[in-house]
């Protein structure tokens, strides 16, 4: 009776470890009561107008993919759920018809990848017209160094015109990740920029240094020429209820998958949270395929590419 009641009680500790350790891997963190990090929305419409040109008139999704995951992936906690996250890119249009990009979606062999973890659908049509939209822009910005936001640079068959265009942030350039989602050719033309603080890439458009999601991770802020500013925050949260609700994924997926730095990140949901209230400002997330499709629903938002003046 003894050893039974001895085994009874190892499996009951074992047990207890076991959950403890599902617990931290997968249970809530509580986002810190002060943020470290600094959004100065002056500094950053500062440096959306200090190019001289029109200021853009019009943003459009294009929808490269939706692929499905656990929603215990997204939210901390045990709701193993699945949860479809849209991929794909922003188009910011200017008067001209021109335009610049913010992220550049991925190819379908990565798509190929993504939908052996789960239900994913993949719009190859989008992507090329995404694929030769690329090196016509006037800008091509990367919110972080992801495979599925920046791979598609490396399927313009014309790298030199492809580096031209594209303004990458030494952070991401040095990343070691890098040069695995670039071609070396690619890698080799581009021209990565050093800086910090609000920092100007095209006429309304201004970026923010975010490390933390990935250590070039950046904000990419849009000054309409009417309506609310735009302001991209990539994969800072991979829903924007993580923000509202100061939800943050689990240490499963930000330690052991992504590499996150946790604090960092914790301490830019503090801040964009406290952002949330401002009518001026649209804080969007690059995968919350409910925040796209309320946007389009209330015309916030264009579905698709608009053409180039030359008719590209």
């Amino acid at each position: 009776m003894k050893i039974l009641r001895a085994i009874a009680l190892a499996l009951a500790v074992l047990l207890a470890i076991l959950a403890g350790g599902a617990f931290y891997l997968l249970g809530p963190s509580s986002v810190p009561e002060r943020s470290d990090y600094a959004i100065d929305r002056a500094a950053l419409a500062r440096a959306a107008l200090a190019l001289p040109g029109d200021l853009p008139v019009r943003v459009n999704h294009v929808k490269v993919a939706e692929a499905t995951m656990p929603r215990a992936a997204l939210f901390s906690g045990f709701d193993f759920s699945p949860h479809t996250m849209v991929h794909g890119a922003y188009q910011v249009v200017y008067p001209d018809g021109s335009y610049a990009l913010i992220d550049a979606g991925f190819g379908p062999d990565v798509f190929e990848q993504m939908a052996a973890r789960g239900e994913a659908e993949y719009d190859a049509a989008s992507f090329d017209a995404l694929t030769r939209a690329l090196p016509d822009a006037r800008v091509v910005v990367i919110t972080h160094e992801h495979l599925d936001h920046i791979q598609g640079l490396a399927e313009v068959d014309d790298p030199a015109a492809m580096a031209s265009r594209t303004f990458v942030p030494m952070a991401q350039y040095q990343n070691p990740a890098t040069p695995e989602l670039l071609s070396p050719a690619l890698m080799k033309a581009l021209e990565p920029v050093a800086y910090t603080g609000a920092h100007a890439i095209a006429p309304g458009m201004a970026v923010l240094p975010a490390s933390g999601h990935t250590p070039g991770s950046q904000l990419v802020y849009v000054q309409m020429a009417d309506g609310p500013a735009w302001l991209f925050i990539g994969d800072v949260a991979w829903h924007m209820d993580g923000i509202r609700q100061l939800a943050y994924r689990p240490r499963l997926v930000t330690d052991l998958l992504l590499g996150e730095d946790r604090r960092a990140v914790m301490a830019q949901y503090r801040t964009l949270n406290g952002m949330l209230d401002d009518p001026s400002l649209r804080i969007v997330s690059s995968h919350d395929l409910d925040q796209l499709n309320a946007l389009q629903d209330e015309g916030a938002l264009g579905s698709g590419l608009a053409a180039s003046p030359d008719g590209k």
